[in-house]
């Protein structure tokens, strides 16, 4: 179990270097994001100013960070590797 999260951690830090900018860039679009999402609901909960729409557009913002992030760790994770379009196993061939 150990040698399976060296692995990981070995494939994370040997990544190409588009992957590893790639990665930086997601997580502080994602700490950004988090920023700003927070910043709005202490507004909304403390503060008690009505920015529920605010509070929303934020959501939806750190969702996208979110999903940005967890795509540049899988491409990093594979060596930066991106699927073929039209992929399948069917587009490999006969088996």
């Amino acid at each position: 179990m150990h040698a399976e999260n060296d692995k990981g951690a070995k494939a994370l830090c040997c990544a190409s270097r588009q992957a590893q900018r790639r990665l930086a860039w997601a997580a502080a679009a994602w700490a950004g994001a988090l920023g700003h999402w927070l910043a709005w609901a202490y507004a909304l909960e403390h503060a008690g100013w009505s920015v529920y729409v605010c509070v929303w557009a934020a959501s939806l913002a750190f969702l996208g960070a979110q999903a940005a992030l967890l795509c540049a760790l899988l491409a990093a994770q594979a060596g930066g590797a991106r699927p073929r379009s039209g992929g399948g196993a069917a587009a490999d061939g006969p088996g």
